[in-house]
């Protein structure tokens, strides 16, 4: 999978969980990128990124640059069901 466009590195924000320690996101190399390969996005296809269409990391690029910047990944999927 090759890197295209932008890298925006992911700095975890909590302690023990996903900054410092063995699954320091940081360490782990993961990170967001455009990719070569758009057809698959959507699917597991990558060894730990976050890949997103070349144009959507071009704007969120410039939408954040140069500021500190959060994001909360969750493992729900979008499309389950919400609970009041």
């Amino acid at each position: 999978d090759y890197v295209l466009t932008r890298i925006l590195w992911l700095d975890g924000i909590e302690p023990g969980r996903n900054r410092g320690g063995p699954r320091d996101s940081r360490r782990r190399f993961i990170y967001l990128h455009g990719t070569n390969q758009e057809h698959l996005l959507g699917r597991p296809a990558s060894h730990g990124c976050i890949r997103l269409s070349n144009r959507d990391v071009m704007e969120l690029y410039d939408l954040t640059a140069g500021r500190t910047t959060y994001c909360r990944i969750v493992d729900e999927s979008l499309f389950a069901p919400v609970t009041p």
